[in-house]
């Protein structure tokens, strides 16, 4: 017995001893890389995306509200669907610029747990409010009634039917939608240029000193994007699937899972997931592991895969993914997946790097 507790002291006196092995001195060019790839190869593309997207929905809502037709609602909401790809990229990027202003907010408010949107918005349709018609007057307005959530309900909601219809709720309904489409594709430019301007926020992140008011050295500029990647994987866990999963079928709640109406669920979730394995290749976390920490090279994109496979494989409507036996195990194993990933890039990677332990703004939530 006494035997067997030294050995296992031994052990993890060894697994101790050897993650904590991080990088030498030089580690700081390493640190400097990850954060100059990130923001040249990942960040500034998929703001740009962002931006683009939303113009072009923008561009074709103008056109259909004008002269609706069949084709051009099926225009309308594959570019919807490009713009929640769009915004999956970017939606775990909580610093920065898009926590400024509310834009964050303002894109999507979700998840909204006491069921703000769904009153505004169709109080907004029923009274006919008509400063939501207009992009400015909207952005002055509660986040509830802006962003994604409103136009998941204005474009696929109860009454979207209505949508192009030449009757007064049609015509106001669609330039509600339009009104939300072109403040998203405002505030999607106001990020894209933010990003871009090498003055802006992305030099607070290049250039780390004492006297730099948010990152003193490049450790503490190259963590602010390994915490988005772990805040990203417990987004997609906690938030996406266990909510909605609850702790049985029974107590499932497909309808607090996010963009239900639309069904681009586990389209938006499978590109979350996508986007974080880019960011954390893009940025070359890996590159800097020590021998001993080659084996993540192998097992992170694996398990990556493994979420991967098990959300694409989940084609059906939300009451039927979260609730039928065979999809909602393939969710649960999604969810297992997602936290040994946090674990791996988390605890084991981030020990090896020399970050510390990650934080992540939904503590406490």
């Amino acid at each position: 017995m006494i035997k067997s507790l030294a050995i296992a002291c031994l052990l993890a006196f060894l697994t101790t001893s050897s993650l904590a092995q991080t990088l030498e001195p030089d580690s700081e060019g390493f640190m400097s890389g990850i954060v100059d790839r990130a923001i040249d190869d990942y960040i500034r593309p998929s703001f740009a995306r962002l931006a683009a997207t939303t113009q072009d929905l923008q561009g074709t809502l103008s056109d259909y509200c004008e002269h609706p037709s069949e084709s051009a609602l099926m225009t309308v909401h594959a570019q919807f669907g490009d713009v929640v790809k769009a915004w999956s990229a970017v939606e775990f990027l909580r610093f920065g610029p898009l926590i400024d202003d509310n834009r964050l907010e303002r894109l999507y408010f979700w998840p909204d747990r006491r069921g703000l949107a769904l009153k505004r918005i169709t109080q907004a349709l029923r009274e006919q409010e008509d400063d939501v018609t207009s992009a400015q007057a909207l952005a002055e307005k509660s986040v509830a009634i802006q962003g994604l959530g409103a136009l998941d309900y204005l474009l696929y909601g109860t009454g979207s039917e209505e949508l192009g219809d030449d009757a007064p709720s049609g015509r106001f309904r669609c330039g509600f939608a339009l009104g939300v489409a072109t403040n998203m594709a405002i505030i999607s430019a106001e990020l894209r240029d933010d990003w871009a301007n090498p003055d802006g926020y992305s030099a607070l992140l290049k250039n780390p000193a004492d006297d730099n008011p948010v990152y003193r050295t490049p450790l503490e500029a190259a963590s602010e994007f390994r915490d988005a990647i772990l805040e990203g994987l417990d987004i997609a866990s906690d938030l996406k699937l266990k909510t909605a999963l609850g702790e049985d079928s029974s107590r499932a709640a497909p309808k607090r899972s996010a963009l239900w109406r639309s069904g681009q669920t586990f389209p938006a979730l499978l590109a979350n997931v996508e986007a974080i394995q880019e960011l954390l290749d893009t940025a070359g976390f890996a590159d800097g592991l020590p021998e001993e920490g080659q084996y993540l090279v192998n097992a992170v994109p694996f398990e990556f895969a493994n979420v991967k496979r098990a959300i694409g494989a989940v084609n059906r409507p939300v009451e039927e993914a979260f609730s039928d036996p065979p999809l909602r195990g393939k969710l649960i194993y999604a969810t297992i997946a997602l936290d040994s990933l946090r674990d791996m890039i988390g605890d084991q990677m981030g020990a090896y790097l020399g970050f510390q332990p990650g934080f992540s703004s939904l503590d406490g939530d």
